[in-house]
């Protein structure tokens, strides 16, 4: 089974009509969506002025049987921590919701499909990028 997790960017990429981010995703029997992503997804529509069309587009791609929202448990607590961690220790910090959605890519066993080089300072994490 192969299990993607979204960055924003890689959402807002793909509502931009990115192949790449689609075809990766089109190989995919889960797709997550952190709630962190949303979170910042619906922060870049409010402060815009397309905030219904984008909104739409959101509300159709959770409507595929292969999306699920996903929020923290006590797992992905443990494993924000740990990650957390790391990178402080390592000199490496990213942002903190960055660290939100690698803990949460680590506790489900996905790939991060992602633009942001700083995730790459993860040890744990798989990204798409490394794939390829």
């Amino acid at each position: 089974m192969k299990k993607i997790l979204l960055d924003t960017n890689a959402f807002t990429a793909l509502a931009y009509g990115n192949e790449k981010v689609r075809e990766f995703l089109s190989q995919a029997d889960k797709i997550y969506l952190p709630y962190v992503v949303v979170a910042e997804l619906l922060y870049g529509f409010k402060k815009g002025n397309r905030e219904t069309k984008n909104r739409a587009v959101l509300k159709a791609f959770e409507a595929k049987l292969e999306v699920t929202r996903i929020y923290a448990t006590a797992e992905t607590l443990e494993i924000y921590s740990e990650v957390f961690l790391e990178l402080k220790n390592n000199g490496t910090p990213i942002p903190v919701n960055d660290v939100w959605i690698a803990a949460c890519a680590i506790e489900t066993g996905s790939v991060v499909v992602t633009f942001d080089k700083h995730f790459t300072n993860i040890s744990k994490l798989r990204l798409w990028q490394k794939l390829k």
